[in-house]
């Protein structure tokens, strides 16, 4: 057992979790009848496996929950990840330095066991715990409250009814043309006109456009200005621009009466 400690550790794992061929595990069985080592090490990891069996806590823990693992391999390669890793594997190069033997002590499966046990219970309930930005984007944008743009008086009622049509079908570019047109040639806009023409450049991913407009309504001496930054945080979000959205919804908590308050403070629980 003093050579390939690795193959027997596959084998162990093999072994303890049924996946040998019927002739691999004759074989593996007649290797613990010549080696009292390997019958200690599969002792060892039996009880490990008792303690540590990951179908008692994955299978059951997190069963029937929609786990992210795009998100999970994000985290995997950030810097906390990789400092975590870092250290595991200093630890382990330490204790292969000083050991005399092949086989992991009881003690330093135990320690690693844990350590990989905390970091991966934190990644899941992480994840479990969090929802995406994509995920809040469509929880919290709806377009079905945005107001109608016909009114009397407007000269543009023809062009705004169109353009409303339009978006409405998800004929977002046609929309653009017939807002943007709109604007261009209009002095003094009502804010509705320009939350219907940022949110048709959301939808086209035309971020600095949209929020352009979106700032024009928070400079506005409009009543419902605060309209503004609430679209301008779903252009954040969309985004995937968790800082600026916290940044733009901690604005609109400061007034009650603001646009979306109630919504913004469970927006940002979520973030």
């Amino acid at each position: 057992m003093s050579t390939n400690a690795e193959k027997y550790y596959n084998q162990i794992d093999a072994y303890l979790r049924g996946a040998l061929t019927n002739e691999e595990k004759a074989v593996f069985e007649k290797l613990l009848q010549e080696n009292t080592g390997l019958r200690k090490e599969l002792s060892l990891h039996k009880e490990l496996y008792a303690q540590f069996d990951d179908t008692d806590w994955v299978g059951h823990q997190f069963e029937g929950k929609n786990i992210d693992f795009k998100n999970a391999e994000a985290y995997f390669r950030s810097e906390e990840a990789n400092a975590f890793k870092e250290v595991i594997e200093k630890a382990e190069e330490n204790y292969k330095n000083k050991s005399q033997t092949r086989f992991l002590s009881t003690k330093k499966i135990v320690v690693l066991l844990a350590a990989a046990s905390v970091a991966l219970l934190f990644v899941f309930t992480t994840l479990l715990s969090k929802d995406t930005t994509e995920e809040l984007y469509a929880q919290y944008n709806d377009w079905q409250d945005l107001p109608s743009l016909t009114s009397r008086g407007n000269t543009n009622t023809n062009s705004l009814s169109k353009g409303q049509v339009l978006f409405e079908e998800g004929n977002y570019q046609q929309a653009n043309t017939i807002f943007e047109s709109i604007v261009t040639t209009e002095k003094e806009l009502p804010i509705n006109v320009l939350i219907y023409a940022g949110a048709t450049a959301l939808e086209l991913k035309n971020y600095t456009e949209a929020i352009g407009y979106f700032d024009k309504i928070i400079a506005s001496d409009a009543i419902d200005h605060s309209k503004g930054y609430w679209y301008k945080a779903m252009v954040y979000l969309k985004q995937g621009k968790k800082e600026k959205v916290i940044e733009t919804l901690e604005i609109i908590t400061q007034l009650q009466n603001n646009y979306k308050y109630k919504e913004a403070i469970e927006l940002l629980n979520k973030l």
